[in-house]
Parts: structure tokens; sequence; C-alpha cells
């Protein structure tokens, strides 16, 4: 046996001196599977490397070293003087990445080299081995420059690998041997079928960058973009050899870049916000006001100005200290400072992209600057990369963003190698083919599996622009959301809200950010992660990916160029509790433009998803905690009927005489004229507001599309309608609204009698939205003060809503708002300590109520931004009048009041109603009859006995039309006339007038509203 000597987990092994090869030292993993062996040529002392996995060779006999201009090359070979050990078992928390908490666990050995040819300089070589990988670096001490880096790693000459010359490049697979040219780290090499390796760069700081170039058949060299000058000391970045079994595994462990970085430099990193962003493609205040109302509403927390905010992005006289719109790019105007005032009210930031050339000339400038205007990060465009000198910038640039609480995006061409450890305000990068470049589906998976090995991506995320359709499909962009990862997500990359301007910016796009049901996903989508599961995937061919936020779970599934059926497991879920699954999927009898479907089901960790997806399209789900028990895995509840409309709702149809969609309801702006309420269907405008616009929707879950009422474009339709409201046993509002931005309703007064609905009418509304945080809430009177609920809304989502008013007692009155969510059909709890499902229940005093419900005139309503109400009812505890009038539901707003004449006889609907006629319909058998009898005028009428008490009857008579006699009519007989009872019948009312001698008598019926 030959003698043996163990130092931690290193073996010194002496072997026969004939031997060609020396073993010199080994270093095994935590779990002795990975194996790194450094070997000696016993013919040229050459160092050699190797790397095993369970005995199966991933590297064979690699050089090392770096060649010293003037030395020549060191830790090549030499005498291993001197070994450290360590074994580190430790974890950190990483409250911006893919995983929250981080395993660092490895067994490192440092180890000096030396040889006479390396002069006064100090070498070592530092070799870090986990379970998953190895790395090594070279440390020096001395001062000198490094003119290239020999390391190499032989790989199985069988191996394919994906490659890409450069960093935005597209991805593709080939032998390794039909390797050209430097390409791009890292490197994802596929050994044997259930052997793949991922081979690159980390940590690299103050360094040359380095790429691969292939010599012989199968070996990479490491290739620097430039000389390394080093004074004193210098430590080199990691070069490194992961290994698992398939590339999920690779791709579920690439925390390892992190790992192998020195920990966060940012002390308080509080100020670090990642979120999702919205590009503002016009360059213009109106723009960017409709980005902040649309980011507000769903839930995203920035905006991004791109180039040419401060003048053409490669002029060197643009200053990125002064707002300056490019006029290629816009026309403006843009004004910076009132848009990141308003983001502030709604609780979205502002992030400024600024050129290289700006930030060569100006970053010391504009950095503070940007602070104290209140800009939350940067986005640093066609960044210089490769050479020292451009890698130490960049990261002092980055470090230096910190120092202003300024969080960074690098684009173009810098790859990342785990320095957002470091820097933990480098939250995103690009160095990726993103959406900006068309990639397919299998490019995309390409990516995923490759560049995805080395961080945070940001793939500028398309929705509604046209290449969606030939890049995969809609549910394949909400599958790359999750599939693809980036703490700052850029999502609607080419598209604008509803109210930007349509022909300014990026592109010249003009695609528009619809309100369809699938945008729940992004607006619910977190950005950074608790866990991470790579369930299944291939290269270019597929993947699924399970990402856990707290309790909830998300998953992207993407396909490729093959129709494949996909089968997801979901025994990632906790064992003993159910979830309700929300599938996205493509659909294309869905009647939307992006032709997604949702489907939901209730499943547990023993369930399945199981979908057949055709090629270039995806999915994508949502898995929340549920107490509802379990249905079948990935199969729609049957569709419910409509819901029962009730009489006096306002669904705002053709059919109820509204008009087509796209057509203003309201058309005035004051009532200067004396004519208010002259809008379609009675709708009045206030002053201050824009025309409402009747538009079209989709069905939505439980919600019934048709015709909804909207803003007309612009930002906020302010009006109310009279006479809708219906008798019922309870005062309530009820309504359904999409919401977007903000959405209030309110019974109203016209109070100050002005004719004309307006804030200062209005009592305590009822919606939803939010100065910061958008959720379901009350405003008093004259929209007064706030009060939110504990429960948010998503946009998009349609919600009914069910206002009720209790009785007052003492001054107080209760009033429960009931929501339930119409795209989802979940009723919203908001009190989830109470057994049950909980509305939101207060108590309010009159003074907080303002108009009273039985005294409300008509209903108030504010929208803002794209959103929508429908199906609208206000009811109260009603008087017989508005009992009747509920019998006429073809008649509706103003034509139900009491003073109005719909079927145009001439006989006013309160008359009508004392007549028992049918003011839908001319009549002239209930008019009062009139006749000569015996010396007398005979005068008839009927009159219903609701109305008695509430109505005052009067017959009014005389011998011109100028001056006139009144008769009250009472409930009995008296002197002048009798009232024949007709039981449930309308009374007989005969009135007798003497007109002997006279040679004209005139005669009619007046009927007025008795004070209550």
């Amino acid at each position: 046996m030959l003698p043996l000597r163990l130092s931690l987990a290193f073996a010194t092994l002496v072997l026969p001196a004939h031997a060609a090869i020396v073993p010199e030292r080994t270093l095994a993993s935590p779990d002795g599977k990975l194996v790194f062996a450094l070997e000696r040529d016993d013919s040229t002392q050459a160092l050699l490397h190797s790397v095993t996995d369970n005995g199966r060779a991933v590297v064979t006999r690699g050089a090392l070293g770096l060649d010293i201009t003037g030395v020549g090359v060191v830790a090549d070979q030499g005498t291993i003087s001197n070994v450290v050990a360590d074994s580190i078992d430790s974890s950190w928390t990483n409250a911006f990445g893919e995983r929250s908490a981080v395993s660092d666990k490895y067994r490192q050995e440092t180890l000096t080299i030396s040889h006479a040819d390396q002069g006064s300089l100090g070498v070592k070589l530092q070799v870090r081995v986990y379970d998953d990988g190895v790395a090594l670096r070279y440390l020096i001490e001395g001062t000198g420059s490094i003119a290239s880096d020999k390391t190499s790693f032989p790989l199985p000459t069988t191996t394919q690998v994906w490659t890409s010359g450069t960093a935005q490049a597209s991805i593709s697979k080939q032998a390794i041997s039909s390797v050209s040219g430097a390409v791009e780290r890292p490197v994802l090499a596929e050994l044997a079928t259930d052997l793949y390796a991922a081979l690159g760069e980390a940590g690299l700081v103050d360094s040359s960058r380095m790429k691969f170039t292939r010599t012989g058949t199968s070996t990479l060299v490491a290739s620097l973009a430039g000389s390394i000058a080093f004074t004193t000391t210098y430590t080199s970045p990691w070069r490194f050899v992961r290994v698992a079994p398939s590339p999920g595994s690779l791709l579920e462990g690439n925390h390892f870049m992190l790992n192998l970085c020195e920990p966060s430099q940012v002390a308080d990193t509080s100020w670090i916000r990642p979120g999702k962003v919205l590009r503002e493609v016009t360059l213009t205040t109106q723009g960017s006001m409709a980005c902040i109302d649309f980011a507000a509403a769903h839930d995203l927390k920035y905006i991004m100005f791109d180039a040419g905010w401060y003048g053409a992005e490669t002029s060197a006289a643009s200053d990125a200290s002064e707002v300056n719109v490019d006029p290629a790019r816009s026309p403006g105007p843009l004004d910076l400072p009132a848009v990141i005032a308003y983001g502030k009210t709604k609780g979205v930031d502002v992030i400024l992209y600024v050129n290289q050339i700006a930030l060569s000339q100006q970053l010391d400038e504009i950095l503070p600057l940007y602070q104290s205007w209140g800009v939350a990060g940067i986005k640093f465009g066609f960044v210089h990369v490769g050479s020292q000198a451009n890698t130490r910038w960049l990261h002092e640039a980055v470090r230096k963003c910190a120092e202003h609480q300024l969080m960074v995006n690098i684009h173009d061409e810098y790859r990342p190698t785990g320095v957002s450890r470091t820097f933990p305000n480098l939250l995103t990068q690009e160095g990726i083919r993103g959406d900006e470049e068309t990639p397919s589906n299998a490019t995309v998976l390409n990516t995923i599996f490759t560049r995805g090995l080395a961080g945070a991506g940001d793939q500028t995320n398309c929705y509604f622009a046209s290449r969606v359709n030939t890049m995969g499909s809609h549910a394949s962009q909400l599958a790359k959301s999750v599939c693809i990862f980036s703490p700052w997500q850029f999502l609607y990359w080419y598209d604008r809200p509803l109210g930007s301007p349509g022909s300014a910016g990026a592109g010249g796009s003009v695609s528009v950010l619809e309100e369809v049901p699938e945008l729940t996903f992004f607006d619910r989508l977190p950005t950074t992660w608790d866990e991470t599961r790579v369930l299944d995937g291939y290269p270019g061919s597929h993947a699924t990916i399970a990402r856990r936020k707290g309790g909830i779970w998300f998953v992207g599934a993407l396909n490729g160029n093959t129709a494949r059926d996909f089968t997801v497991p979901l025994d990632f879920l906790p064992a003993g509790q159910n979830f309700r699954l929300e599938l996205y999927r493509d659909d294309t009898t869905v009647a939307t433009s992006t032709k997604v479907k949702v489907g939901h089901s209730v499943v547990n960790r023993d369930s399945t998803i199981q979908r057949t997806v055709r090629v270039g399209n995806g999915f994508a789900a949502i898995l929340t905690p549920t107490t509802d028990a379990l249905t079948a895995p990935d199969v729609d509840p049957p569709p419910r009927p409509p819901p029962p409309v009730p009489p006096g709702t306002i669904k705002f149809e053709t059919t109820e005489g509204y008009p087509a969609a796209n057509a203003d309801i309201a058309v005035i702006s004051s009532n200067a004229n004396g004519q208010p309420y002259t809008g379609s269907k009675g709708w009045s405008l206030a002053s201050s507001g824009s025309p409402g616009r009747v538009l079209a929707t989709q069905d939505s879950g439980d919600y019934v599309g048709g015709q909804a009422l909207g803003t007309n474009g612009s930002s906020t339709y302010v009006g109310g309608v009279k006479g809708i409201i219906e008798p019922a046993a309870a005062c309530t509002l009820s309504f359904d609204a999409q919401y977007n931005t903000g959405i209030s309703v309110a019974f109203m007064k016209d109070v100050d009698g002005d004719g004309l609905f307006d804030a200062t009418d209005t009592g305590m509304s009822f919606g939803i939205g939010g100065a910061s945080t958008v959720r379901f809430q009350r405003r008093g009177p004259n929209f007064g003060t706030e009060t939110a609920s504990p429960l948010a809304g998503s946009g998009g989502q349609w919600y009914r809503f069910l206002i009720t008013f209790g009785t007052s007692n003492a001054g107080s009155r209760p009033v429960t708002m009931a929501v339930r969510n119409l795209t989802t059909g979940i009723d919203l709890d908001f009190d989830s300590a109470t057994a049950g499902i909980q509305p939101w229940s207060f108590n309010v005093t009159a003074a907080e109520l303002g108009p009273a419900p039985e005294t409300a005139d008509g209903v108030f309503v504010r929208l803002t931004g794209a959103a929508k109400i429908d199906n609208l009812r206000a009811t109260i505890i009603g008087t017989p009048y508005q009992s009747w009038m509920s019998g006429f539901p073809a008649i509706a707003g103003n034509n139900r009041s009491t003073d109005a004449d719909p079927d145009r006889d001439g006989v006013v609907n309160l008359l009508e109603w004392v007549l028992d006629g049918d003011p839908a319909s001319s009549d002239a058998s209930v008019l009062p009859a009139a006749r000569i009898s015996e010396g007398n005028l005979i005068f008839t009428f009927n009159r219903r006995d609701d109305s008695e008490g509430r109505v005052s009857t009067i017959v009014q008579h005389g011998t011109d039309l100028i001056e006139w006699t009144n008769l009250l009519i009472g409930a009995a007989d008296a002197a002048g006339y009798a009232v024949d009872e007709q039981g449930e019948s309308p009374d007989a009312v005969t009135v007798r007038l003497p007109v002997a001698g006279e040679p004209k008598r005139f005669v009619r019926l007046l009927a007025t509203e008795s004070a209550p």
C-alpha cells in the first residue's frame, strides 16, 4: 500500500519515481463527490488541475498560470511551500435574489507556490470546492502587469456547448471542436446526457474581462480583453467549473457566483426597492402622467425615461443635468420635476437613462443632482466593457450610485459575474438577447439555461407589441416574467397607456396597454423570491420554473419549436395545504386581442398540471393557499349564468337608449344655458371633468360584458344622473367596476340648486383608488377625507360592489361594503379574524355621510384613467311614487323624475301616477273628463290610493285663464266633490261646479308633491 498523508480534505500521494504525472493535492467537496486534483507533469514540472464528479472526468489536466510582463508565467509550476486550509458551512440572506436564504458551504485551500523565475512576486493559488462546483483564483503580491491568463479547461472530446460571441448575441449549441473565436461566459457544456458543466468567471470588479477560446479539440482557454496592471497586491476574478446532472440543476444553483463574491458593501439597503418598471416611451408630460396612473393601478413601482430626455444621447454636447428632449425622438414637452412629484403622490418613482458618453463626463455632477430631484435610479446605456479601465470605472460608478441611494441597471454588453451581492443597488443588467431583438421562444430557452446562470437579466418584456406573436404568444410572455429573473422587471416595453400621445417616442410605437383579464398576473408578480425550483427543461426546447414569494407560488412554462405535452407535478407545494390554481394559457377562442384564458381550480401537492402546448406557446400559473375543497386539476369550473339584473339597473346598452360604443354620454360642461342634464340619457358633466363615454368591454369571470361607462380618453369623468333611484327594502348602491386608476360612486343631492351635479353635491363615496396604496376605500362628502379598507385591489379586474346603509340610531348609521372579485369569482374578506366572508363594516355620523340616501336626487360617478363602471343601481326605502315607477323599467335617468314626460303626451309623470296612467305610452282614456248636466260642470278623474297624502290634488276653475279658484280634493266627500272608493282600484272623483248663466268655464287638474 502506498503511504498516505491527510490534511483536512486534501491528500498528498507519494507515487513511484517513474510516474510521468505526479499527484500533488486533492480537495473534495463537503459531500465528497466532486474532487479537484492538482498534479505535476514530471517531465515539464507544469502544475495541472483536474475535476471529477463521482469519478467521471469533467476537466482533465488543464493548465494554470498568469503571464506577467517582464517576469513570465507564474503559478504554472513551482513548489507548494505552504497550505492554508479552511472549511465553511454558513448561510446569508439575500433580499434581492432568487432565494432569500443562500447556503454557502465549501472547502478551501490556499496554496503558496514558489519558483525561482517569479522573482520578488508572491504567488498563491486559492481553490474552493462546493458540492456543485470548483473555483480557483490567483493571489499575487507585488507590482506588475498581467499580459494573459493561461488557465485552461480540457473537456471530453464529445462535449457539446452552448455559446455566443457577444453578450447580446444569439446563443447556439455546437460541438466543442467547432468553437471559433472568443465566446462569452458562462459556457454551458453537455458532457453526457446526465452530466453538465458550466464554466465562467465570478467577482470581476477590477480586472479585464475574460472570455473563452478553444485550443486543440476540446480545451477552453481563458482569454483576457486586455492587460491588467496591479500595485502591491492583485486578486484575480474566480474561474469556475460547475457540475450537475441536468441544465435545470445548474440553473437552480446559480447563486454559486454570488457566493464567490464579497458580501454587501452597502450598510443600509432599506432604500433599495425591487419592483416592476414601465418605460415611458413618449418623453412627454402627458405620457408620463398616464404611465404613472397605469403603474399605480397595476402595482408597478417605477416608470423609466429612456434615451432622449436630456438630448441626443450620442452627442457629447447633450447635458444630462438638464431636461432637453431630443426632437428626433419626441416633440415633448416634458416637465420632469412635475412628473417626479406626481409620481411620489402615487407611490411611483422615476428611473432615468444616461448614456456612457454623459456618464463619463458628468457622473460626479449628476449623482447628487438626481438624488436631490428624487430620482430612484439610473439605467446606464451603451456602457464600455472589457478592459480593466472600463471594468474598474463601471463598478466604481455603481459604488458611487449607492452613496447617493441610486439603484442601477447596466445595459448593453455587460455580463454579470455575481457582484450584485457586493453592490446590491445593481439590481439588473442586460447582456442578454431581450425582446428588443424579437427572439423566438427557442432562443429565449437557450438564454434561460445559459445567460440565466450568471444572474439577473433585463429581458425588456413586451406584451401588446405586434412582435409578441412573432416571438411566441402572450401566455409565453407571462411565463417569461417568471422564467427570467430580474429584480427590476421591465414590462410592456413598447406599449403606452391610454391617454399617452399617440405618435411620439420610441420607434414611433403606438401599441396601447389594454385592460385584459390576465394583466392581474403581472399586477401580482413579485420580482424577488424566497425560493426557486427549476422543475424541468432543456436549452432551446422547454422549461418549467416555479418560484415562491411568501406562501404564494408562481409557475412559468415555455415551449420551443416542437409541440409538447407538459406534465408538472405540484409536489413542491407543502403538505396539508390546498392551493387555488389560476392557470393562464393561450386559447384562440378567447375574445380579447391577447387570446389568453384564465382557468381556476383547487389543487394540492399530489396534483399535476397537464397541458398540451403548441409550438412557441407557454403557460403561467399562480398558486395561492386556500381552505376551499379540491377540484380536478386544471379543469375550469362550468361557466356561470349571467347574474340576474334587478329592475332599475343601468347597463349602458343600446337597448336602454344609450348610444353605441365610443360615443360620449355627457356633453355639457355648465348649466349656463339653463339646460342641465342634456347629455345622452340625462347624464350631466361637472365643469371640472371631461365627457363620459360608452365603451365596449369583454366578459371577465362573472362579469358579463357588453357596454360600460368610462372616460372618453381624458383622465377623468365627473358627472351624475337624476331619477335612477329605485324603491326597495333598503338603501343601497351597487355597481360593477373595472379598476384602473380610480373610481368613486355616491348618492347625490343638488343641494346648491345649480341644476348640475358636481363635487359639492356628493355624499359619502365608495370605490377603489388611493394616492399610494391602491385599496377599496370610502371618502367623505365632497370628496373629503379618504379612508382605506384593509384590502387592496388589482388593476384590470372587475369587482362587484354592494354598499348598504342601515337605519340611523343615536346619530350613528351603520354602513357595509361587500365586494366580489368578478374576475376570479372570489368574495373578499375584509375581516379575516371573524369566521366567514365579512364585508367592510363601519359607522358614520350624519356629517360624515353627507346627503342621506333618502333625500338623494340621483347618483354621482367619478372615473379616472381607464376605469369603467357597469350595472349601476341605487335604491332607497321606496316612496309609493318610486314603487309605481319601478314598474316601467324601460324609463331611465331623468325620465323617471316626477316632472318628466317621457311619452310626450303633455302629462307629467306625477300626474300619470295620480291618474294611474302609463308614463311610457300615451293613453287618453285616463285623462279627466268634463260635461254639463243640470246647470253644473261635471269634472271626473281617477286617483290612486297611494298618492293620497303624498300628492296635493287640486281642481282649478275660472271664467278666464288668468285667475283661478282652487278646490283641494281630500280623502272623502266634501262640499263640491264626491270621492267614490273603489277598493284596490283608483278612487273615482267627481267634482260639481255650478255654471248657470255663465258663458264659459275653464277647469284643470293640478297635482303637486306634498311636503314630506
